[in-house]
């Protein structure tokens, strides 16, 4: 079971490191594999994550993160769309071990 409220954390205390720019801070979040994708980046390991939060802070020197109500869902799905209203692409975030548990495939 997901500790919500660990994660909570996890993702404020992050934020709030970024704001005080605080790198030291903000590496302690990550994973030594983790991987970020964002418009113009896709970052693996935590060596390419903390290059590109310097350079953010640095192009941003007043950044402040305001964090209003952390919530839990079973799945997300993040599309974006063009002028027209068509869409361009899309990523599914799930927990891919009970949605096969829930086939009965685990």
């Amino acid at each position: 079971m997901i500790n919500t409220n660990i994660n909570s954390q996890t993702l404020q205390d992050c934020l709030q490191a970024v704001d005080a720019h605080d790198l030291d801070r903000v590496r302690k979040c990550y994973a030594g594999d983790a991987q970020i994708v964002a418009p113009g980046a896709e970052l693996q390991g935590a060596d390419q994550i903390m290059g590109w939060y310097q350079a953010f802070v640095t192009a941003f020197p007043d950044i402040k993160h305001e964090v209003r109500k952390p919530f839990v869902l079973d799945y997300v799905n993040v599309a974006r769309l063009d002028d027209g209203g068509q869409i361009k692409s899309e990523t599914y975030y799930w927990d891919n071990q009970s949605f096969l548990t829930q086939l009965g495939l685990m």
